[in-house]
């Protein structure tokens, strides 16, 4: 059963009434043509609000749900991108109690995209450089953050290093 939406100019999509299922497994979304997730379906963390966030990593996208599994939104993350391994590889909440930002790894690119929690709109970025030195990135796969705001990234294959970024105040 599909919920009619809305698409706002930033390409977030949101249901203007609820759309349940029993399985995120078997979620549809509201996306052109992609009714589901594609495998590997890379992270998923439920926020303070309890509202659940997927990393579908293949389809570039990062989708919102409540935990009986009614769409709340969705966001393409680089849609255009053409690397086979997809975008939305890892994403972390800021610390702060209203989890502001939602900062998503997006190994394809190379980048840190630094989301606006709420409206999913992209506020900054770090990174967009393969390689070896300082702001590059070779395989990013991991992805952490600390109390005080501290991001850790974990390469893996021919990078294995691990980076701190120390993120500025507001984001």
């Amino acid at each position: 059963m599909r919920a009619p939406a809305r698409s706002s100019a930033r390409g977030v999509r949101t249901a203007s009434r609820p759309w349940t299922t029993t399985s995120f497994r078997r979620a549809r979304s509201l996306s052109r043509g992609i009714r589901q997730f594609n495998n590997p379906v890379h992270a998923l963390l439920i926020s303070n609000d309890d509202l659940v966030y997927v990393g579908d990593r293949t389809n570039n996208r990062l989708q919102v749900f409540r935990p009986d599994g009614t769409f709340v939104k969705e966001m393409f993350i680089a849609r255009n991108t053409l690397e086979p391994e997809g975008t939305v590889y890892n994403f972390v909440f800021s610390p702060d109690k209203a989890q502001r930002f939602l900062y998503v790894l997006d190994a394809s690119n190379k980048v840190i995209r630094v989301l606006d929690r709420q409206t999913l709109a992209q506020v900054g970025a770090s990174g967009g450089h393969a390689g070896h030195n300082a702001r590059e990135f070779f395989h990013p796969h991991s992805f952490a953050i600390d109390s005080k705001g501290n991001l850790f990234i974990g390469e893996v294959n021919d990078g294995q290093r691990y980076y701190r970024y120390r993120i500025a105040a507001g984001g």
